[in-house]
C-alpha cells in the first residue's frame, strides 16, 4: 500500500514538493548526490509520516506533486512572468525536482512523470535569451551547454515513462525538454506552435535538441526545424513526429484505463547501459542514452 506523503493535499491526496532556490552542485561539477544530500536543501522521503511538510514558499520554479496513482506532475507556472522561461533559478530548481524524482522512483513511489504548464496557451517559451547574451567566453558557453545537457539527460534516463503535455507555444529549451521525454502530447488548439527559433539568432539548440530531433524524426525530417527555426503548428508537427493525433487539450495526467506505456507518441526508451556520449558536444557529454 502506498504510504502517505509528508506534505499532502487532503482534498486531492497528493504529495507536494517545492524546492527552494539554492545553487545547484551541477554548476561546479560536483558529483550528483541523493535528493536528501543537496547543500542547503532538505528533501524528505515520501515514506515519512504525514504531517511533516516538504513545502517551501512559492517560487517561480517548477512545482512537483505526486497523485495517489504514483504519477508525478511537474508544473511550470512562473507567477512573475506571462510565459514560462527557463532562467537560471528555474533550471536550478528543475535540477532539484529531477533529483527528487530519481529518489522517489528508486523507492517505487513514482510510476510516471508528466511535465505540464499552468499557463493557458503556453508551455515553455525557451531559455533566458538575456542570460545567453551575457555569456562572455567560450568556456562559459560550454559550461552552460553542459549543465543543460546533463539535466535533460537525467530526465531522459528516468526509469519510468515520461511525457510532456504541450498546450500552446513550446519553443527552444521547452522543445528540447519535450524531446527529452519519452512521449509528447500536443494540443490541437489555435496558436499552438512548436519549434527551435533560437537558430534565427545564431544560437544552436545546445541542450540535446540537435541530436534528439534527428533520432525522433530522421535527419531529413529534422533539418527544416534545425536550419530555419520556423515554428510549426500541431498538424505538420504531428506529421513530422512531434506529437500524436489531434487533441483539443493535452491531459493533466494520463486518463484512467490508459496503460502508462501508451501515453502518446513514443521516443527512444532510456537505456542506462548505453554510454551517454555525443560526438561534437563539449567533452562528449550530452544527450546520449
Amino acid at each position: 500500500m502506498r504510504r502517505a506523503a509528508e506534505s499532502s493535499d487532503p482534498a486531492a491526496g497528493r504529495r507536494v514538493h517545492r524546492p527552494p532556490a539554492v545553487p545547484c552542485p551541477c554548476s561546479s561539477h560536483a558529483p550528483r548526490e541523493p535528493a536528501t544530500g543537496f547543500p542547503g536543501r532538505v528533501f524528505h522521503s515520501p515514506h515519512r509520516s504525514a504531517g511533516m511538510s516538504t513545502e517551501a514558499p512559492a517560487t517561480h520554479g517548477p512545482h512537483l506533486e505526486v497523485d495517489p496513482d504514483g504519477i508525478a506532475l511537474v508544473t511550470f507556472d512562473d507567477p512573475q512572468r506571462r510565459v514560462n522561461v527557463l532562467t537560471e533559478p528555474v533550471m536550478e530548481q528543475l535540477e532539484g525536482v529531477v533529483a527528487q524524482l530519481e529518489d522517489w522512483i528508486r523507492q517505487g513511489e513514482v510510476e510516471g512523470v508528466l511535465f505540464r504548464s499552468g499557463k493557458p496557451g503556453h508551455f515553455i517559451a525557451g531559455a533566458d535569451v538575456d542570460a545567453i547574451a551575457r555569456i562572455d567566453s567560450p568556456e562559459a558557453g560550454a559550461e552552460a551547454a553542459r549543465r543543460g545537457q546533463a539535466l535533460y539527460l537525467a530526465i531522459e534516463r528516468l526509469q519510468v515513462p515520461t511525457a510532456a503535455a504541450i498546450a500552446g507555444t513550446c519553443m527552444g529549451g521547452g522543445t528540447e525538454l519535450a524531446l527529452a521525454c519519452r512521449y509528447r502530447y500536443m494540443a490541437d488548439a489555435e496558436g499552438a506552435k512548436i519549434g527551435l527559433p533560437e537558430v534565427q539568432l545564431g544560437i544552436l539548440p545546445a541542450w540535446g535538441g540537435t541530436t534528439r530531433l534527428p533520432r525522433l524524426l530522421g535527419l531529413q525530417g529534422a533539418l527544416d526545424l534545425l536550419h530555419t527555426g520556423r515554428p510549426q503548428d500541431p498538424a505538420p508537427a504531428r506529421r513530422r513526429g512531434h506529437g500524436p493525433g489531434p487533441r483539443r487539450d493535452p491531459p493533466n495526467r494520463p486518463k484512467a484505463g490508459h496503460g502508462r506505456d501508451r501515453w502518446a507518441l513514443p521516443g527512444p526508451p532510456p537505456d542506462p547501459g548505453r554510454p551517454g556520449t555525443v560526438p561534437g558536444t563539449p567533452g562528449g557529454e550530452g544527450a546520449g542514452g
